[in-house]
């Protein structure tokens, strides 16, 4: 190895193996991508985290691409349906 570093910012987005303390996670970041947790209880924490453990992938890599595609997705709330209630 040549470098070895905690993490590592690509593309505005911050890797690593843990998922860091939201303080370190700069604002201006889309989020922090990790592993780690596997699929343990409380594995996946929402935005800004991403946990690309193999069990959340179907045991497939992922292009950045698809990475900066899922954090979108997950910071961005899913549509609801209007409500049909008139009361």
């Amino acid at each position: 190895f040549e470098k070895i570093a905690a993490t590592r910012l690509i593309d505005n987005v911050l890797f690593s193996h843990i998922p860091v303390h939201p303080h370190s996670v700069p604002k201006w970041c889309r989020g922090n991508v990790h592993g780690h947790l596997h699929n343990n209880p409380g594995s996946l924490l929402g935005a800004p985290y991403l946990n690309i453990c193999v069990e959340h992938t179907g045991y497939a890599p992922l292009s950045l691409e698809e990475v900066k595609e899922r954090l979108v997705n997950q910071a961005t709330p899913a549509p609801t349906e209007p409500s049909n209630d008139q009361g």
